[in-house]
């Protein structure tokens, strides 16, 4: 439930929203192409805690593997301990470096920079520092392997407070 209301939440932080079209958002798929998009997580900064929630920021570098169109969109997961994730889906830059809002509930375990449902380009591994007064404190631990266990639930994506489905990156609730 709360991963839900962090797809949510970091809309209401202003994530970027979008206006779609009747194509929907789509990822941006490489098949047939010479490269494939990478990306990396470069730093992770708590921000503040709202609403049982830390509203923070990712920020790093994003290679797609060929322009990507006005639909094309990548996402920011945020893994739990229970083993499930929501993603929240945005269009990419128009520069290869990235600033992203990521919510960030208790229990998180991971936070990955994904350019498609199962395709993880980097990851960070998220520890939990005890702070004399308030609620423990999320922080970097380290990058984690993309093909890490606690990484590999399929999460669920959001784009502009509307559920991506999975199996079909074109349809929208």
């Amino acid at each position: 439930m709360k991963l839900v209301w962090t797809a949510a939440f970091l809309l209401a932080l202003g994530a970027p929203t979008v206006t779609t079209t009747d194509d929907g958002p789509t990822w941006l798929g490489c098949a047939g192409e010479p490269t494939s998009t990478t990306g990396v997580l470069a730093d992770y900064q708590p921000g503040t805690f709202v609403r049982e929630v830390w509203a923070g920021t990712i920020t790093g570098t994003l290679r797609p593997c060929r322009p990507p169109v006005a639909t094309d969109v990548f996402a920011v997961a945020v893994y739990d301990a229970h083993g499930s994730a929501t993603a929240a889906a945005m269009h990419y830059p128009w520069t290869e470096g990235y600033a992203a809002p990521v919510g960030v509930p208790p229990k998180t375990v991971a936070v990955c920079l994904i350019d498609h449902l199962k395709s993880r380009l980097d990851c960070i591994g998220i520890g939990w520092l005890d702070q004399p007064t308030g609620p423990p404190q999320p922080v970097n631990a380290g990058h984690l392997p993309a093909d890490s266990p606690l990484v590999a639930a399929t999460p669920v994506v959001t784009m502009a407070g509307r559920t991506v489905h999975p199996g079909c990156p074109t349809c929208v609730d």
